[in-house]
């Protein structure tokens, strides 16, 4: 029985008229394209029917790339120059059949093609062309800037070690590496970049997860070539190599918009390059996904719902501070309510909410910021981080005078804030009356759902962690959906302290520390640890991230 065309089958299908068709037809003679390209680029049909015609009439099975892991012996198979080129990558190899994902799966010259290659019959899964392409360059992403590094490197000019002229900053393989490098780092969603020179070559690494993790080595000759690059994205100086420098710029990629902040010092191998990537659309999570449970998340959701008072969150540098602010913050955010909010720097712009850059240099404060903003009839007060003694006692003012005031404070624990308020000269019955709630929080990994396997905690984990040795607990066993780290995103232990009226009655008699931490055990208050390792009993984290983490911190 004769095979019928593509064609005729949308014709026969009614998804296509014989007009339309006739016209796509003529645009393939012209364009080379295949029929099934041009009918989805065009709209003219849906990717979910033609996947329905596929299958019904050619025994063509769909493929999501988000659901599938490819395997590394499939990848090694064929190259990402060909695989961009006929949007195709390979999955699994069984024997001498090789599954593909295809954007065109009835192309039979492409199936040809990888014959030839590798020697395999090709099995093809009709896939949408925008998983293709991140896909592609995901896995196949340290080739490419292998590819382009050596591309770069060879029109570097060099006569006795040294540069013959000032590095082209135009130079295309310059520019195409360096933006491939930013693209790379949006698609594994990483938060800095740095690049940093050695003797012999400049490494790159890309914090994901809150880890670093070395991306690629380039050849040394190209770092003048890189910073130049970086610091014109930037509007820096390019001819300035001796001192620091900061720049920063907004670029769309792949359809995501990233602000990015750049950071130059000299080293003694050159200049180093730390990139912060921030997400405008991801600069907030709904509350639901910080890691809160659900009994918990009530509390404290009643507690930013004060009128007014100080909700403030303590942790160090990089725990998830100003996310978990930004998330409420979006939630109070109504038409009636004025939010204003002073930040060093802002890092998550919301819409409809005023927001202010600290600026030392033109002498706007934190402090300064906070005098003018009480001016403006706010409802709601955001401050980026009480730093000062004056800082801290206009917030607590504010707070008293019918704001609700959110901050945040260095400190380790929840009940160190108040003893920072006390060490920056508030008065311990204003800090009593002002303060509402405490929130301290760290930022754990999430052990990656496709990856976990439940194991036996070690004796020392045990002991650590204080728990029976034999507890049963998960771990990640790596996969490449996770990069082999066994970790996929992270997420807030933290501990939380409202401030009831005996523990008002302890902070404004200047009780001591260990008073008041009889206290809390006794109304059964839980710690960061209790938290943290609640959370590695219920196999959303590991041993180790708690006790690296939370434990030992």
């Amino acid at each position: 029985m004769k095979t019928r065309s593509l064609s005729e089958v949308f014709l026969q299908s009614g998804l296509i008229s014989e007009d339309k068709m006739r016209a796509v037809n003529s645009r393939r003679v012209l364009s080379g394209e295949s029929l099934l390209e041009i009918v989805l680029s065009d709209g003219l049909v849906t990717f979910a029917d033609a996947a329905n015609v596929l299958n019904k009439n050619y025994g063509i099975f769909s493929c999501d790339l988000n659901e599938v892991i490819p395997e590394k012996n499939a990848l090694n198979l064929l190259d990402y120059t060909f695989c961009v080129r006929n949007k195709v990558l390979p999955i699994r190899l069984s024997g001498f059949r090789l599954v593909t994902a295809m954007y065109d799966p009835i192309n039979h010259r492409t199936a040809d093609d990888i014959f030839v290659k590798t020697g395999c019959r090709v099995e093809a899964l009709f896939t949408p062309d925008d998983q293709l392409q991140t896909y592609i360059h995901k896995y196949y992403a340290s080739v490419r800037i292998d590819e382009l590094a050596d591309a770069a490197a060879d029109e570097t000019l060099e006569i006795d070690g040294e540069p013959e002229e000032e590095p082209d900053v135009h130079s295309a393989p310059a520019v195409v590496l360096v933006d491939s490098l930013l693209e790379t780092a949006v698609m594994y969603q990483a938060s800095d970049i740095h690049i940093e020179p050695g003797a012999r070559d400049v490494r790159v690494r890309y914090r994901v997860d809150g880890h670093l993790r070395e991306f690629q080595r380039v050849d040394v000759s190209l770092l003048s070539n890189m910073i130049s690059r970086i610091k014109v994205l930037g509007q820096m100086d390019s001819a300035e190599k001796r001192l620091p420098q900061d720049g920063r710029f907004s670029q769309n990629v792949n359809d995501i918009a990233v602000d990015f902040r750049i950071s130059t010092i000299p080293t003694v191998f050159g200049e180093k390059a730390a990139i912060r990537l921030i997400y405008k659309e991801k600069s907030w999570l709904p509350k639901e996904h910080l890691g809160f449970f659900p009994e918990d998340l009530q509390k404290i959701t009643r507690l930013f719902h004060n009128p007014y008072g100080a909700v403030l969150l303590t942790g160090p540098t990089g725990c998830g501070k100003s996310t978990t602010l930004a998330s409420f913050i979006k939630e109070l955010n109504r038409d009636e309510v004025n939010i204003v909010t002073i930040e060093d720097p802002v890092e998550h712009v919301l819409p409809g909410i005023n927001q202010i850059n600290v600026n030392y240099g033109a002498g706007l404060t934190f402090a300064n910021a906070l005098r003018s903003i009480l001016r403006q009839d706010p409802d709601i007060l955001m401050i980026g981080e009480i730093r000062d003694e004056e800082t801290a006692q206009l917030a607590v003012q504010a707070a008293l005078t019918g704001h609700l005031v959110l901050s945040t404070l260095h400190t380790f624990d929840a009940i160190s804030a108040i003893t920072r308020l006390v060490d920056m000269n508030v008065p311990d019955y204003l800090t009593a009356a002002a303060i509402k709630g405490i929130i301290s929080q760290r930022l754990v990994r999430r052990i990656c759902e496709r990856c976990k396997i439940n194991v036996q905690i070690t004796e020392l984990q045990a002991k650590l962690l204080g728990l029976p040795e034999d507890t049963i607990i998960c771990e990640g066993m790596g996969c490449t959906y996770c990069g082999g780290s066994g970790y996929k995103g992270r997420f807030a232990a933290y501990e939380f302290l409202a401030v009831d009226e005996t523990l008002s009655e302890m902070i404004e008699k200047r009780a001591g520390m260990a008073e008041i931490k009889k206290y809390l055990a006794e109304i059964n208050f839980q710690t960061i640890r209790d938290n943290a390792i609640k959370n590695l009993l219920q196999g959303n984290t590991s041993a180790d991230e708690v006790i690296n983490k939370v434990l030992f911190y």
